[in-house]
């Protein structure tokens, strides 16, 4: 459950609130992993494999993804070049701005595996060009209307940052940008000088961008780190939680002349497989997804997470699921009402799941329970979470809880664990290949932005590094022959070769998480964790699937508040 935090710089840079933590007697580190659950990766240009314009979806009448860079002849009155004014697409089109922050329990100093995120697409804005030269821009958003995907995190900023009564955040360039000669497609890195005006303060920033003048459009995305006391931001800790001093600002948002109508294509959906050289702006072509009322016959068993119920104060209401081949409704194997069972993990032989148990206000534990449910027992000395079985059955891998997490090995038998690999930075999903030599996972290097995928011996030594693309790459899964490895890159699923090679996209623009294989190698199955209206009713509570050549995308609903972290039982 990792995700999704991607490297991107951008440019025009607005204003957000701050998120703060939940109220009531809620779980606590189990609160931190499903607050951040559907956290989506940060902005980026559309084309660059880093999540853009169509993660923006988070107002309460969002409008279609913008997918349409190219498709307007330029405006005659303007010229064919970018010169004169430019405005932020109206009706919602227009991308979206944004917070990103971390969410720590207080008193154990452990940090959420993903990053609070909420976005507002309720954006207006202009721009003006001279030759080579950005000589004004400035960018409002309605800040009172962030949404992310915890309601009661959303009321929650609204209240303690006053945001009713201090509803907007404007970024104003103070100087003119030099944008070199125009060339249309080319991704132009500047610094914007400015002024940041929100909840009552002003303050001088230099905001880091990325922009990519496309001849009927411009694109602009960006992050950037302030820190909350500067603008007030003094928000008090609750129930344990605090939120980190620092925050960032992200932005990715669509420029066009002024009278061009708005850009919308259809709704984000799964593509053929497209080798990993598409062109900038370039979109997939929409792949129709068919609803299944129940799992096809000879597909096996898959265990997931579901959520009961909507989370609320108290203990967490998730409980472990398996879905059995034939059937239209899964089968609930675990039932303690004070705990939240997640994560799970199956062992090679199908026969023992392990899973992470997240009690009410204390902190998780690793536990292991015949595939059934029965005989549940803990192992493990520390808070470990994302088990992965080695091939023998004999030993987990397991991911420490600390902010710069590193590898465990737990033996089964006697419960103990002990370090296997320190990688320098925060390590995450974990899994071993089927010959139990490798062990590939996730990691974000200390001092690092940027998460990618890593490989280690099965002994925890020779760390090496696998991919290195400038989106977040993370939750790699082997394929049951160990030739592939299918992972998450900007928010589409991927696939590649065990070697790093040929690297192939499944799907565009749906935020896959959790992927994971069947047992012949020919499926995978998924969920989807977009924010506000992209994991909303069917999508929130499905599991969906696609064939490993990117054909065939379907998906199945649950009467559940939410699925997560599907697991296809081995053969």
């Amino acid at each position: 459950m990792n995700r999704l935090r991607s490297l991107s710089r951008s440019r025009l840079a607005l204003a957000i609130g701050l998120v703060v933590a939940l109220v009531g007697g809620v779980a606590a580190y189990a609160v931190l992993v499903l607050s951040t659950i559907n956290a989506p990766p940060p902005a980026g240009l559309s084309g660059s494999g880093r999540p853009s314009l169509s993660a923006g979806r988070l107002s309460p009448n969002p409008s279609s993804d913008i997918a349409c860079a190219g498709s307007f002849e330029p405006t005659a009155s303007y010229g064919p070049g970018p010169n004169g004014p430019w405005v932020v697409a109206g009706g919602g089109t227009g991308g979206f701005v944004g917070y990103r922050a971390a969410e720590i329990l207080a008193f154990e100093f452990v940090r959420a595996p993903n990053d609070a995120v909420g976005r507002t697409t309720v954006v207006s804005g202009s721009l003006t060009i001279d030759g080579s030269r950005l000589t004004r821009a400035e960018v409002t958003a309605r800040v009172a209307d962030l949404h992310s995907d915890v309601d009661i995190r959303d009321s929650h900023i609204s209240e303690f940052l006053g945001l009713r009564s201090r509803p907007t955040a404007t970024f104003t360039t103070s100087a003119p940008i030099d944008l070199g000669a125009p060339r249309r497609g080319a991704v132009v890195d500047i610094n914007a000088t400015g002024q940041l005006s929100m909840l009552d303060t002003t303050h001088d920033v230099t905001f880091p961008l990325q922009a990519r003048w496309n001849g009927d459009t411009i694109e602009v995305a960006g992050q950037l780190p302030i820190n909350r006391a500067d603008y007030g931001m003094d928000i008090p800790q609750l129930m344990g939680f605090r939120v980190s001093e620092q925050i960032t600002i992200e932005l990715s948002l669509l420029f066009v002349r002024p009278g061009q109508p708005g850009c919308t294509a259809p709704a984000a959906s799964g593509g053929p497989a497209a080798e990993e050289s598409a062109a900038p702006g370039a979109t997939a072509a929409p792949l129709a997804v068919a609803t299944l009322d129940r799992l096809p016959t000879g597909w096996g068993e898959i265990a997931f997470m579901g959520l009961l119920t909507q989370p609320g104060p108290g203990p967490v209401p998730g409980e472990l699921f398996i879905l059995h081949s034939g059937r239209a409704r899964p089968t609930q194997i675990t039932s303690t009402s004070a705990f939240l069972e997640d994560e799970p993990a199956w062992s090679f032989d199908g026969r023992r799941l392990a899973y992470v148990v997240y009690p009410n206000e204390r902190p998780p534990w690793l536990s292991i329970a015949n595939a059934d449910g029965t005989d549940a027992h803990q192992v493990g000395n520390g808070i470990l979470r994302t088990p992965a079985w080695a091939p023998d059955g004999k030993t987990l891998v397991a991911v420490g809880a600390e902010e710069n997490a590193i590898l465990f090995r737990v033996d089964v038998t006697s419960g103990e664990d002990e370090h296997l690999v320190q990688a320098g930075g925060g390590a995450d999903a974990p899994a071993f290949s089927p010959d139990g030599r490798t062990i590939a996972f996730t990691l974000l290097p200390t001092g690092g932005s940027n998460e990618d995928i890593y490989l280690a011996d099965a002994d925890g030594r020779n760390v090496r590094q696998l991919t290195s693309d400038p989106a977040y790459e993370y939750e790699p899964r082997w394929s049951p022959d160990g030739a592939t490895i299918a992972f998450v890159r900007g928010g589409d699923l991927w696939l590649m070769r065990a070697d790093g090679s040929h690297a192939r996209r499944l799907t565009t623009g749906l935020t896959v998480d959790s992927p994971t294989w069947s047992t012949d190698g020919s499926h995978i199955a998924f969920v989807i964790s977009g924010t506000g209206s992209m994991n909303e009713g069917p999508q929130r509570k499905s599991l969906w699937f696609i064939d490993a050549d990117g054909t065939n995308l379907s998906n199945m609903s649950f009467d559940l508040y939410q699925v997560a972290h599907p697991a296809w039982r081995p053969g």
